[in-house]
């Protein structure tokens, strides 16, 4: 029994061997062949090609059509949708989600900047520089009395204040640096 099974199975294995034989095709060396039948044989593989290429050149002239027809009505469909409400805030999202980081640091950042060095430079002038302050008679009168302000010696606590100045401002600049650049 197992070698009839066998046999059964070498032969199921051995039919599909056969299968490709066609009894209308012979093979033959091209150097048996007359020069007749060699050209009949080269002008049919030409023609084989080109209508192979024909067939390929017609499939790429329909994938053709068909993306021109689809990108056709995914762009009306995508102008209908530009020029609603809805898709006007799409757009607006979209573009924020690009650039709205970059122009909150700047349009924030920018003015912050200003702000802070000009409230810096005032408090500095304020506190450290030693400046006169009228205090008596009006802008035309000729009679004008000035006091001097902030008139303290080179101590450690003018210095100290000095060098807080140059600190908060440093600090700032890099708190501005990371807040647009970051």
């Amino acid at each position: 029994m197992r070698t009839f099974s066998l046999l059964v199975v070498l032969m199921m294995l051995a039919f599909p061997l056969f299968g490709h034989v066609n009894k209308e095709m012979l093979i033959v060396d091209k150097s048996h062949l007359t020069a007749e039948h060699l050209a009949a044989v080269e002008i049919d593989a030409a023609k084989a090609k080109i209508d192979q290429y024909g067939h390929w050149v017609g499939l790429g002239k329909e994938v053709g059509q068909a993306f021109d027809g689809a990108l056709g009505a995914v762009q009306s469909h995508a102008q209908e949708l530009a020029d609603s409400r809805l898709g006007m805030f799409i757009m607006f999202l979209i573009a924020y989600k690009i650039i709205g980081l970059d122009v909150i640091q700047f349009g924030v950042g920018i003015p912050l900047l200003i702000t802070g060095i000009t409230l810096i430079f005032w408090s500095y002038r304020k506190n450290c520089v030693v400046r006169r302050v009228k205090t008596k008679g009006s802008f035309f009168s000729k009679d004008k009395e000035w006091t001097i302000a902030n008139s303290k010696n080179d101590s450690d606590q003018s210095n100290s204040e000095k060098v807080a100045h140059v600190i908060v401002f440093f600090l700032f600049l890099g708190f501005i640096a990371v807040f647009l650049f970051a």
